[in-house]
């Protein structure tokens, strides 16, 4: 699959080797580096609107480059975007460490559903 095409994005438009696909590419890399960021926080990050950071990620659900992942935590629960293995494959110049997830959080305070 080639993943600029799931997001319109023409050869011309793309621009060498600095290929983002419509945003989707920062967005992957953004999930990588930052696990359990919540979505405000990532789309501040990342300098987009709800709108648009919304249309990314739907597009990116779609395509099955990330999903959702409920973790339980000791004060309630919480959704967090996760790369799936099509996802990490899509950016393989981003180093990935397995489990960052739980050890951002403490092991006492998580529970991976």
């Amino acid at each position: 699959m080639i993943y600029s095409q799931c997001f319109g994005i023409s050869q011309a438009s793309r621009g060498g080797g600095k290929e983002n696909w419509g945003g989707g590419r920062d967005f992957l890399v953004d999930i990588a580096r930052n696990p359990i960021s919540g979505v405000v926080a990532r789309y501040t990050r990342m300098g987009i609107n709800r709108y648009q950071g919304n249309q990314i990620q739907g597009r990116l659900l779609e395509k099955s480059l990330i999903s959702w992942k409920p973790v339980s935590m000791r004060k309630g629960r919480l959704k967090v975007l996760v790369l799936t293995d099509e996802g990490k494959k899509a950016i393989p110049e981003v180093k990935i460490e397995k489990n960052k997830l739980s050890q951002l959080i403490a092991p006492h305070q998580v529970m991976v559903i």
